[in-house]
């Protein structure tokens, strides 16, 4: 049996938000991934994690058994990540030295990106850490092994952005486009629009 990292993040966000989308949102995830990760750990568990109650999950009583190891697992992996190295609040990128990336896997713009920028402006760099997960790369910027090319609305209050000012290129602009019909819709559809739209405002 291997309960990988990022699945048991995904099932601790599920059973926090008890829904996908929400849980979805928390770990950078869209809610179909979120679905495919947590059929992937019940297969390899071979036990029903979570019930359907309408729109909502609950924990079977299978679920209520991981949820504590699940917890425990990712604290001691978070406390294990920020004991190895100790963060460098200073960044500043030099020429000589080569810059430590915590990436997405291979399928992500803002990798490619990275890359790109620091090869175009001649930086050497090295790939320290790759998740599938925002709270994994967050993890290994708070330990100052290396630092992550993630959107703003995205960077928690206690880490610094880090740029031009600091010696690294500059990334492309990346554009956030809510798409709705242009047929009747519903008060609730706006009133959900409003707030999403809200939501980012507050955080860029």
């Amino acid at each position: 049996m291997n309960l990988q990292l990022d699945y048991l993040r995904t099932f601790i966000a599920l059973a926090e938000t008890k829904g996908f989308t929400k849980a979805g949102i928390q770990v950078n995830r869209s809610q179909t991934a979120v679905s495919m990760q947590i059929k992937r750990l019940e297969s390899e568990i071979g036990k029903k994690l979570f019930d359907r109650i309408g729109k909502t999950v609950k924990l079977t009583a299978e679920g209520n058994i991981l949820i504590s190891y699940a917890l425990r697992i990712a604290k001691e992996h978070d406390d294990a990540v920020r004991a190895l190295s100790k963060p460098d609040p200073g960044f500043v990128m030099q020429k000589h030295k080569t810059v430590s990336l915590a990436l997405f896997e291979g399928d992500c713009i803002f990798r490619t990106w990275a890359i790109e920028a620091l090869e175009k402006a001649g930086l050497k760099y090295r790939i320290a850490y790759v998740s599938r997960s925002i709270s994994g790369l967050l993890d290994a910027v708070r330990a100052g092994f290396a630092i992550a090319p993630i959107i703003r609305s995205n960077v928690p209050p206690d880490l610094k952005i880090v740029g031009i000012e600091n010696g690294l290129p500059v990334m492309p602009v990346s554009n956030i486009v809510l798409h709705k019909t242009k047929k009747v819709t519903s008060e609730i559809i706006d009133c959900f629009s409003e707030h999403i739209i809200k939501s980012f405002r507050e955080k860029i």
